[in-house]
């Protein structure tokens, strides 16, 4: 009598059936998407990744813990980066602690211009003594090296600071860092690589506040700071241009019409004071990375599972994100210590 398959090869045959099942559905879902490459990275680190992480007992950290989440590098650890570039020398005079977060932010930008370079290092692995020391004459970065450099010479003189990441698009990003000051008593938003900071009315403004202000429209009550120097690429006599387009995007989510059209505006980013990157902000939930470089596959170790989105009605809703909270309060309070 014909009793059917052994039970291991029809164990086999429905765990692949369930796979294939999967693979299909994560296909479908993705080509919904307006960016299918957020869609299925959601749907690979929510449900597929998970399951190798728990195998090697790894597990996400969740938002509920201490600050959020948020694990802070030890000022320890980034000594050689402040005895070998004097960054005690640097601040000596500063008055307090934001003028010192300021001065480390013009030093910053002076390291090397603003170019794409291929050998960017890892973000989750991020050195900034060992990039100054291997640099080349002719070495540039963008905003996605210069910010996490900035974040550990704040760090290595005992400062509270964070790698923020803004989106107007998928494909149209930048990398700004929040410090926390006790002179002003909050976090304000530092961008290296336009060597810039914001106010309002005299006030330093946090990302949060950014995106705010571009939500309804408030651009002319944003004040940029910027510093003249070789290798800044702030551009003053564009704030007075048009921004009608680049305004018309946000409000009508026309996301990829400025993916295919935005080389006939990129003037206009300085029209709206660099606000329009700051539709969609994200944190990476960790600024250690000299001491405890991950691969991508750890829970910590991606922007899926490692970012934290402060989910506000006026933010677009990018898909790509696990963990997100309602307020902002907690992680705009005082940082621990």
């Amino acid at each position: 009598m014909y009793r059917g398959p052994p039970v291991l090869v029809r164990t086999l045959f429905y765990v692949l059936a369930a796979a294939a099942a999967l693979v299909v559905a994560f296909a479908i879902s993705a080509a919904r998407a307006q960016y299918p490459r957020l869609r299925l990275e959601r749907l690979a680190f929510r449900f597929l990744i998970p399951i190798g992480q728990r195998v090697v007992g790894l597990r996400a950290r969740p938002a509920s813990e201490a600050w959020q989440g948020f694990v802070f590098e030890r000022p320890e650890a980034l000594r050689e980066l402040r005895e070998r570039y004097d960054l005690d020398t640097l601040v000596r005079d500063a008055d307090n602690d934001f003028e010192r977060w300021v001065r480390l932010m013009h030093w910053t930008r002076d390291r090397f211009p603003h170019r794409p370079n291929r050998a960017a290092p890892d973000a989750q692995a991020f050195d900034g003594a060992a990039l100054l020391a291997r640099r080349g004459a002719d070495d540039g970065y963008l905003c996605g090296t210069i910010a996490p450099l900035l974040v550990q010479a704040v760090t290595a003189l005992g400062g509270r600071a964070r790698r923020v990441e803004l989106r107007f698009t998928p494909h149209d990003s930048h990398v700004v860092v929040e410090v926390w000051s006790s002179h002003v008593g909050k976090w304000l938003v530092l961008d290296p690589d336009y060597d810039a900071w914001f106010t309002v009315d005299g006030v330093p403004q946090h990302a949060l506040e950014l995106h705010a202000l571009w939500a309804r429209g408030a651009i002319d009550a944003v004040r940029v700071h910027w510093r003249a120097s070789p290798h800044n690429i702030y551009r003053p006599e564009l704030e007075g241009g048009p921004r009608e387009f680049l305004r018309g995007i946000f409000a009508d989510r026309a996301w990829t019409r400025w993916d295919r059209e935005r080389h006939r505006h990129k003037g206009e980013r300085f029209a709206v004071r660099l606000l329009n990157y700051y539709s969609h902000v994200s944190f990476p939930r960790r600024n250690d990375w000299r001491s405890r470089p991950l691969p991508w596959w750890h829970p910590e170790g991606n922007h899926v599972q490692g970012s934290l989105v402060i989910a506000l009605p006026t933010m677009p809703d990018w898909e790509d994100f696990l963990v997100r909270v309602p307020t902002a309060d907690a992680f705009y309070g005082p940082p621990p210590g």
